[in-house]
């Protein structure tokens, strides 16, 4: 870059001037590596913290209706009882009792 020194500089004067460029430089990458760190952590520190309790909160969310989301053709509690025994008395499952109500 350079093929000549400046006339007017000492030896000294350009060795400090390639320090002070070269400390700027450091500090530079030296941010740019944290920066990059606090980017990491923004992306990561999510995703684990959705590993350890996103499962847990979506079973407490999911749990009234799990009986209704595996069982199908039972209904639980003293009216769902009631219903349970009308259908089996009349040979019929919540399903077809549904596919009728839609017609």
């Amino acid at each position: 870059m350079f093929s000549k020194k400046p006339e007017n500089l000492s030896n000294e004067e350009l060795l400090w001037k390639i320090y002070k460029s070269t400390e700027r430089t450091r500090r530079y990458i030296l941010w740019g590596r944290v920066i990059s760190f606090v980017y990491f952590l923004l992306i990561a520190i999510p995703i684990i913290l959705a590993i350890i309790y996103l499962p847990p909160m979506l079973e407490n969310i999911l749990a009234p209706y799990k009986e209704f989301l595996n069982s199908g053709s039972s209904v639980s509690g003293a009216a769902g009882d009631k219903l349970n025994n009308l259908l089996k008395d009349n040979n019929l499952n919540l399903n077809q009792l549904l596919e009728m109500y839609k017609k």
